[in-house]
């Protein structure tokens, strides 16, 4: 059974006082990358535009991606699990 192919891998990096979210494929108008605050706004529900140069964008940016195939076994590992396919 053919599996799905899921292209939007959203990564992060954070500290205890601050957490930088860059989103795979932005949608509409969500921005490519969020920070919060953690201090200032524990809920995070005031995201802000983080500086291009932000140490945890940078470091966030650098995570890579699971290779195509191990991404596409892990979808299916999942959904075996859960009962979807045999």
């Amino acid at each position: 059974m053919p599996g799905n192919n899921y292209y939007q891998l959203d990564r992060s990096a954070g500290t205890s006082t601050e957490k930088v979210i860059v989103f795979g494929e932005p949608r509409g108008a969500r921005p490519k990358a969020v920070w919060f605050d953690l201090v200032a706004d524990p809920g995070e529900q005031a995201p802000q535009i983080p500086t291009a140069n932000h140490p945890l964008l940078l470091q966030a940016q650098e995570i890579l991606a699971p290779e195509e195939a191990e991404a596409a076994n892990l979808n299916r590992d999942a959904l075996r699990s859960l009962g979807y396919i045999e």
